[in-house]
């Protein structure tokens, strides 16, 4: 009996993957206060993320995500910073 995977089953693993991802580079960065609040504003966002996609289709947490890291790793900002660069699209 073989499992068939939908593209939702896909994409589902991509977020999980990049999420899993993201927290392995904040732990080098921030304290666990400051990862929980970031961890907040992800789950924020993960938790519509059905509604949320950026103008290529992805879904709006890989932006965010990716915005959020350059933040941490290339411009040393804090963790307000970082949740801001979550949000910063969702206007």
């Amino acid at each position: 009996m073989s499992v068939k995977y939908t593209a939702a089953d896909e994409l589902n693993r991509q977020v999980k993957n990049r999420y899993r991802s993201f927290l392995r580079m904040m732990r080098k960065y921030y304290h666990e206060d400051d990862q929980k609040r970031v961890r907040k504003a992800l789950r924020n966002v993960m938790a519509h993320r059905d509604e949320l996609s950026d103008q290529t289709g992805e879904p709006y947490i890989f932006h965010a995500m990716n915005v959020a890291r350059i933040v941490i790793e290339q411009m040393g900002l804090g963790v307000v910073s970082a949740v801001v660069a979550i949000f910063h699209d969702l206007a």
